[in-house]
């Protein structure tokens, strides 16, 4: 189906979203405008599709990007984020979709006048059932979460904040010899560097503090 011209590209892009409607929320997935989220007890899932800056009446280009927000993690920093739905840029884990996908590279889809709208709402309903809802649902456990952070790539998240992240988690976990190794090494590689400050503010308020322990997780 060939977008009207007489159509905006913006009401376009609302009607292909409504389209994934039925796939997200088979998948466990609510919608908040742009944005999607799925929950377990101490993590929210989030699927956000980004419109770019330079969309227009005319053309949206839009990509997806995907996050995992730890409520330990985010109570223990105090972060404002605990208290209402994550955004990407709150999550704890967050990855673009084009870096899942097998050429692995940003990638961005186009709504324009030219544009099959069916044939782009079924790449996408693929994209989301093989790659996107997968990737997110396969992290929201904390232990999942963790070994993210101890193993994989973040974009968006420094090395302080992802070794903050992992202290908090292997705490809470009962990983006691994890969450010491982490703060040493953390301390060591903050010597000399911008951000070595940063780092002792966080590494003594954990020291400090006693964070929430997981009642599922097994003793240390």
């Amino acid at each position: 189906m060939k977008m009207p011209g007489s159509r905006s590209a913006t009401l376009q892009f609302t009607n292909l979203l409504s389209s994934l409607r039925a796939e997200l929320r088979a998948a466990g997935f609510r919608s908040s405008g742009h944005r999607w989220t799925i929950e377990s007890p101490e993590t929210i899932g989030v699927l956000d599709f980004q419109r770019s800056s330079s969309s227009s009446r005319q053309s949206v280009r839009f990509t997806i990007n995907l996050g995992v927000f730890s409520r330990p993690v985010a109570r223990f920093l105090r972060s404002d984020s605990a208290h209402h739905a994550p955004r990407i840029e709150d999550c704890h884990w967050r990855q673009r979709i084009g870096l899942l996908l097998p050429q692995h590279s940003d990638h961005w889809w186009t709504i324009s006048p030219e544009c099959d709208l069916t044939a782009l709402s079924e790449e996408l309903r693929h994209v989301l059932r093989e790659f996107a809802i997968p990737a997110v649902v396969s992290r929201l456990s904390a232990p999942a979460l963790l070994n993210e952070l101890q193993h994989g790539e973040i974009s968006g998240v420094t090395k302080v904040d992802r070794m903050v992240y992992l202290i908090i988690l292997a705490r809470v976990l009962g990983r006691a010899a994890l969450a010491a190794e982490t703060s040493t090494t953390l301390a060591n590689d903050a010597q000399g560097r911008p951000w070595q400050r940063t780092a002792e503010i966080h590494l003594r308020r954990i020291a400090e503090m006693t964070p929430e322990r997981d009642p599922n997780s097994p003793a240390a």
